[in-house]
């Protein structure tokens, strides 16, 4: 990461390498914590294994690498209030629409 930031790309300062499941679930705690003060949205983070070896050895399925697992954070909760609905009419069948 460093080589690409030093080509002048953008690289997120909250990249982390972690050793151990505890570290992992503590760098998940502490993103989920700060996401609302980033400039940008996020909606969870990726763990990878950095050795090329051990990533040869675990492979992958037909979908997804098995060397790499994405979390996702819970959804931020908002109420809002629905003012007013109009309906719109389309192949016999009536929809709502707010």
């Amino acid at each position: 990461m460093q080589i690409i930031k030093k080509m002048g790309f953008n690289v997120c300062e909250h990249n982390k390498t972690v050793e151990t499941f505890n570290d992992a679930i503590e760098y998940y705690e502490d993103m989920n914590n700060i996401r609302q003060n980033l400039p940008y949205e996020i909606d969870g983070i990726v763990f990878k294994i950095d050795s090329y070896t051990d990533r040869y050895q675990l492979g992958e399925t037909s979908k997804a690498p098995r060397w790499s697992i994405a979390y996702k954070f819970r959804s931020i909760e908002a109420q809002t209030r629905l003012k007013t609905v109009s309906f719109q009419v389309e192949e016999q069948v009536l929809l709502p629409c707010g």
